[in-house]
């Protein structure tokens, strides 16, 4: 392992290389659009996104400022008492770092409206002061550790070195440092690049001091977070050599190194932590970040294998991924976890973030197909109405009901990300080449492609509707329109320009189309769906029932459902208790996964219904994102009667 990790650092340590010559095959840079650049229109994502913004700014700063005031020695402000729930464990901090990341978004563009982007930016501005302040007034009370900034005691990171015991420090100041970086990348916000180039260096001193090999045993236990990512975005900044040997040491190259060969070990138990899905995710996020830097293919192998792993044979319907935050078992083994515990929705956040990067480097459909899953089925689904509190678990259990924490009371890790997760749906809808415009996703939604003069609308009722147009506003160049093409509709998919059938060619999962496009022009997208299920590996006869790529659940009432058990802070990390419990017998679907029969769909809805159910009372289906308030099934068992 030490020969591995010496060749491995060695490789890394080389300069940036060009970018175009570090993508496989000759392929282009593909690029994202900034957060100015799209916007979502009237829809069910913009509702969410809107409830998601009036929680953002819900919160107080110096609240959750209190305890970075206070580590520091800095007087506490008059009336201002600090959160409870988590911000008032060892993790605290963690959320301030998501906050300063989605009051990035808002400031960067993505906001909803001019008056909310105004706003998110007054935050940023204050937070930035204090946690700049913070960090120079340390400084000055320990001159060793110049550049440490946190909400908790530095003496969590000797245990943690030394042992990878503690509740995550390091995982705390990667979202602190993602954080300073999103508000300087997104909001231009010098002040937070400057304190983040204070705490890299500060971590530069304190891993690069350590013992190598009792770091790698500690680095097996502790959760790190996405600390090599956050380090390796720095770097691409700094271009410090010091930062970017400072993320290599967050690199678990036992997780690594077996993913690189195409092995999956995702699920061997070296600690209680090592399987921990979202310890591991951002792993592979950061090793496809030292791809895009160094060219080391020995990183993308790892994170595209990983990717597969994951997606092929540990993914949920709804794309959700892992049992109790974990990876318990082999590979295709889901049947036996369909309970409560199931998809942590940190992991679908993280999920997301690993498909856009892969695509970049390799732009296949299989990527956003992903993402599509994962938006529409889990992600949509994880926000409560009006009130945005946030799911930490989706709950597979057949006959359970989603459970929503009151956020500011409770303040989990899904709490934190969550608020980010509702400010990306626009992220992934389009990308683009200098001569390509890709189409990923079919959301409502305007694109402004500043470099080009292109303005164009998609407008859709997706996925209530089967099918898109988008609409240049603005536009006279010659440029490749690339659409992809879903799995699930192949068979009927088509595409017209300007209301007239048009030639195409296809490739890696998109309908490409080249020509000199001109303002006025329209493209007219079809996306016929069907009824199909999606079968688990290991029971065949336990399937979930799906229409194009929305997950139908099975709505089987609200008996024993109330809001108080709704939003309970009760996070399931024990044993499920007696009201979450589920006592009803779940219908059986008569005949087989391969032969729905009996399926009624409502007119211009997405609702449907059987009475071919093993106690013969009709069923009814609707959309899985939509379920929040009774119990559901997305998976049923099929009878061969």
């Amino acid at each position: 392992m030490k020969g591995i990790l010496s060749i491995l650092f060695l490789t890394i340590s080389f300069a940036v290389q060009a970018q175009e010559s570090i993508y496989n095959g000759g392929e282009p840079v593909v690029y994202r659009f900034s957060p100015s650049e799209v916007h979502l229109t009237q829809s069910e994502m913009l509702e969410r996104q809107q409830w998601d913004e009036h929680y953002i700014l819900s919160l107080n700063a110096d609240r959750l400022l209190y305890y970075f005031r206070q580590e520091c020695g800095l007087e506490a402000l008059p009336n201002v008492i600090p959160y409870q729930g988590w911000e008032a464990t060892d993790l605290r901090g963690h959320t301030l770092g998501h906050w300063l990341s989605a009051l990035g978004l808002m400031a960067g563009g993505q906001a909803s409206t001019e008056a909310l982007k105004e706003e998110a930016h007054s935050r940023l501005n204050h937070t930035i002061d204090v946690l700049s302040e913070c960090q120079q007034r340390r400084a000055q009370l320990h001159p060793a550790s110049e550049g440490y900034l946190s909400a908790f005691r530095e003496q969590m990171l000797d245990v943690a070195d030394n042992t990878g015991q503690g509740w995550a420090p390091y995982y705390t100041l990667h979202k602190i440092m993602q954080g300073l970086l999103d508000a300087y990348r997104m909001d231009n916000n010098d002040k937070a690049l400057k304190v983040a180039v204070s705490l890299g260096d500060y971590i530069y001193r304190r891993t690069t001091r350590l013992d190598e090999t009792k770091w790698l045993k500690a680095l097996d236990i502790m959760e790190v977070g996405g600390f090599a990512e956050s380090m390796l975005n720095l770097y691409q900044i700094t271009k410090k050599k010091e930062h970017l040997t400072a993320a290599q040491r967050f690199q678990q190259h036992s997780k690594l190194q077996p993913a690189a060969h195409g092995t999956d070990s995702l699920h061997i138990h070296v600690s209680d932590n090592y399987h921990h899905a979202n310890s591991t995710i951002p792993q592979f996020i950061a090793a496809k970040r030292e791809y895009d830097i160094t060219g080391n293919k020995y990183m993308l192998k790892a994170s595209a294998n990983f990717w597969n792993m994951v997606t092929r044979h540990r993914t949920y319907c709804n794309g959700t991924t892992g049992f109790h935050e974990h990876w318990n078992l082999p590979g295709d083994q889901l049947s036996k976890e369909l309970d409560a515990q199931a998809g942590e929705t940190c992991c679908t956040y993280n999920m997301i973030k690993l498909s856009d990067e892969l695509f970049l480097t390799h732009p296949d459909a299989q990527y956003p197909e992903y993402t599509e899953r994962a938006i529409i089925n889990d992600i949509m689904g994880t926000i409560e109405p009006e009130t945005a509190n946030f799911m930490y678990f989706h709950t597979q259990k057949p006959g359970a009901f989603k459970t929503f924490p009151p956020n500011a009371s409770v303040f989990y890790c899904c709490s934190a990300s969550g608020m980010e997760s509702h400010l990306r749906y626009a992220a992934g809808i389009y990308f683009h080449t200098d001569e390509t415009l890709y189409i990923n996703q079919f959301f409502p939604s305007t694109l402004e492609w500043k470099q080009k003069g292109i303005v164009c609308h998609q407008t859709t009722g997706f996925p209530r509707e089967e099918g898109t147009v988008l609409c240049f506003d603005e536009a006279d160049s010659t440029f490749e329109v690339r659409i992809r093409i879903p799995s699930w509709c192949q068979a009927g998919f088509a595409v017209k320009l300007n209301g007239k059938k048009v030639a195409w060619t296809q490739e890696k999962g998109f309908a490409c189309i080249r020509r000199k496009w001109q303002k006025g022009d329209e493209l007219s997208v079809s996306l016929p769906m069907a009824l199909h299920t999606e079968p688990l590996a290991d029971a065949p006869h336990t399937a979930a029932l799906c229409y194009g790529p929305v997950v139908l659940a099975a709505d089987l009432g609200k008996e024993g459902v109330t809001q108080d058990l709704i939003n309970t802070g009760d996070n399931f990390y024990g044993e499920v208790k007696e009201p979450w419990q589920v006592k009803m017998e779940i219908p059986s679907l008569l005949g087989s996964p391969d032969k729905l029969k009996g399926m009624k769909k409502q007119n211009g809805k997405l609702l449907f219904s059987t009475s071919r159910t093993s106690d013969g009372k009709t069923m009814l289906f609707r959309p899985l994102y939509e379920i929040h308030d009774c119990r559901f099934a997305d998976y049923l068992n099929f009878t061969d009667n």
